[in-house]
């Protein structure tokens, strides 16, 4: 159980690099795989704030290409 602890908290680590390149995606898989290996509050945190910030930067391009194209 203490080796999936340490990978989770690795997995959470590749995630929190992936946001810095700008890959939510990646972010989102390393950490529902962080929370599937070591169910933490940190892994399922960082996991809804990724949703959130996905939908928001969703919702931010979708106004940004209607308004473009007036």
């Amino acid at each position: 159980m203490e080796s999936n602890k340490d990978e989770a908290e690795r997995c959470i680590e590749i995630a929190i690099a992936a946001l810095r390149e700008n890959e939510p995606d990646k972010a989102r898989r390393f950490l529902e795989k962080a929370q599937r290996l070591f169910p933490t509050d940190k892994a399922r945190c960082a996991c809804n704030v990724n949703k959130c910030i996905a939908e928001i930067v969703r919702g931010l391009l979708k106004g940004h290409r209607k308004t473009r194209s007036l």
